[in-house]
């Protein structure tokens, strides 16, 4: 993301990658907040017995944009023919 978008400084930057470090400290695999049990049967989210959907929604929010920004100029980076 640093050097895919000049649109974002380094505390937006900072922020972002708190919020995706706070997601996989939760949920490493990814599988937590989609599916009831991992693969080998055990509850996924145990320790966590309510989810302010509110809550994660504005944090979703808050990152779609950064990301998305980022997302797009690697894309035209890439048909442009630079590398990353």
């Amino acid at each position: 993301m640093e050097s895919s978008s000049q649109f974002l400084d380094d505390q937006e930057l900072e922020a972002v990658e708190e919020k995706i470090q706070e997601y996989f400290r939760i949920d490493p695999s990814s599988d937590a907040f989609r599916y009831s049990t991992n693969r080998k049967g055990e509850p996924t989210l145990e320790d966590i017995p309510t989810v302010d959907l509110r809550h994660l929604k504005g944090v979703i929010d808050s990152i779609s944009t950064p990301l998305e920004g980022s997302y797009t100029a690697i894309c035209e980076d890439c048909q442009n023919g630079r590398s990353l």
